[in-house]
């Protein structure tokens, strides 16, 4: 296969990414003879959302930018309806849970408080954000000992994520390293509650129930789309639907 490759090899950066993404490492060393990664942010990007370490270590020791940001536009529900968003090698990885190659981009220097955006005029988004959301305690505790900030530096935080998610044991290790029980959402939203309504609001009673006992306040007032609705009237609404 590899002789073939190199035989029939077009050599584009299209090739790249296709190579990087299925993990062939003869390839990739291949290919890299001839094209600079630093012009292709979606190989690395690439080979760590398809969890392959050893390639993002190659291409890492071969001066690919470990915070390159690329952008991607997706549907958006409705026909002509798109979104814009950013994304970075860590983000990809940490959405898809490859503690491995984690460790290798903090470990060349990625930076665990590079917040994203999803769109020109949306909500922004740092890494540990998206560790929070997807309920990955081992890879919040990495990018924390790594220096991520606690809240986050984007508009929403890790708490809320946690407490939307309903991920306790996520939020068990925020709070413990720190995090605002009191925070509310930042940016271009429609609301801006605080963790305690997302938990509340999503039927997430353990961790409505955890944050309570932490000092949330069950009178918090809301705010956005749904006024001044306080956890305790979200309790109250949903009761009153189930009736």
């Amino acid at each position: 296969m590899g002789l073939l490759f190199r035989l029939f090899a077009k050599k584009t950066y299209e090739e790249l990414i296709r190579e990087c993404q299925r993990g062939r490492k003869d390839n990739v060393l291949f290919l890299l003879e001839s094209l600079d990664v630093q012009k292709c942010s979606g190989a690395l990007r690439a080979a760590a959302a398809a969890g392959h370490a050893e390639i993002v270590q190659i291409l890492l020791e071969r001066s690919a930018l470990p915070d390159a940001k690329s952008y991607e536009t997706t549907a958006m529900g409705s026909v002509g309806d798109f979104s814009t968003y950013e994304s970075t090698a860590l983000t990809d990885a940490i959405k898809g849970r490859h503690y491995g190659v984690v460790q290798v981009l903090l470990k060349h220097g990625a930076n665990p408080n590079k917040v994203r955006s999803v769109g020109t005029q949306a909500p922004s988004f740092s890494p540990i954000y998206d560790a929070a959301r997807v309920g990955d305690v081992r890879m919040v505790k990495l990018l924390l000992e790594a220096g991520a900030d606690v809240d986050g530096r984007g508009d929403s935080s890790p708490l809320h994520a946690a407490a939307w998610k309903g991920h306790l044991d996520v939020a068990k290790v925020l709070l413990e390293a720190g995090a605002n029980i009191h925070r509310r959402l930042k940016g271009d939203w429609t609301a801006h509650p605080q963790p305690i309504h997302m938990a509340v609001e999503n039927g997430h009673l353990s961790v409505a129930e955890f944050l309570l006992e932490n000092g949330a306040d069950v009178n918090a007032p809301g705010s956005g789309v749904n006024g001044d609705k306080t956890p305790l009237g979200y309790v109250i609404s949903r009761m009153d639907m189930d009736r």
